[in-house]
């Protein structure tokens, strides 16, 4: 085991182990006699984050792969419906074709030198107050002005230009422009998610909304 995984092996097993208890609660539910429909959907979610992750977390090795799995987890929960499911099938295949995103054992060393404070719970609670943020755009933007004018000052800052993870942000981008992600992966769980295809159209419109009110 390399040192410097450290960090995403432990989140990795903090995945496997909601898995497993989730299978738990399932046995359960078949020992208590509950409805063998609700039971089938919750095995089929199951099985759809079983199929994503590791798909993920291989061709965006360690942290990265766990933060896109941890975005994308909140619109795995809704039942497939049978419309949608060669969706994901494509999507699937897609992600069994992409390439593995490089990087030097260096720019590894510091991702998990940076990420080592980060469980999968905090990965997750970022994500449901990404989503809460959205929904309250305005809310949130007042309570975060003078932060989100800090940041603007650092990313334009020589410090930030300069640093690894600029370089690491630049690499990721071109990876993902390269591959084509954004014009096929995401219009595919687009197509298989009803809920994310609702959140993908939010998203758009608060982003106008967010330039907006930092333009005011």
């Amino acid at each position: 085991m390399e040192k410097n995984a450290l960090p995403s092996i432990l989140r990795k097993r903090e995945y496997k182990l909601e898995i497993e208890n989730e299978r738990k609660d399932i046995l359960q539910m078949i020992i208590d006699g509950k409805d063998k429909d609700i039971i089938d959907t919750k095995l089929k979610i199951i099985d759809r984050k079983e199929s994503i992750y590791p798909r993920l977390e291989r061709a965006f090795p360690g942290y990265f792969g766990q933060v896109m799995f941890s975005s994308y987890k909140p619109f795995l929960d809704d039942e497939l419906e049978d419309k949608n499911k060669k969706y994901f099938d494509i999507y699937i295949e897609y992600l069994d074709n992409l390439p593995e995103l490089e990087l030097t054992n260096k720019e590894k060393e510091y991702i998990e030198s940076t990420s080592s404070s980060i469980d999968m719970n905090l990965l997750d609670k970022i994500n449901s107050d990404k989503v809460e943020a959205i929904d309250n755009l305005e809310d949130w933007f007042n309570e975060n002005e003078d932060i989100i004018k800090e940041y603007d000052r650092f990313i334009k800052s020589d410090e930030y230009q300069k640093s690894p993870i600029k370089n690491i942000k630049d690499k990721i981008k071109n990876f993902m422009l390269e591959n084509k992600y954004y014009e096929i992966a995401i219009p595919l769980i687009r197509k298989f998610s009803p809920k994310y295809d609702n959140y993908y159209n939010k998203l758009l419109a608060a982003n106008e909304k967010f330039i907006s009110l930092k333009d005011d």
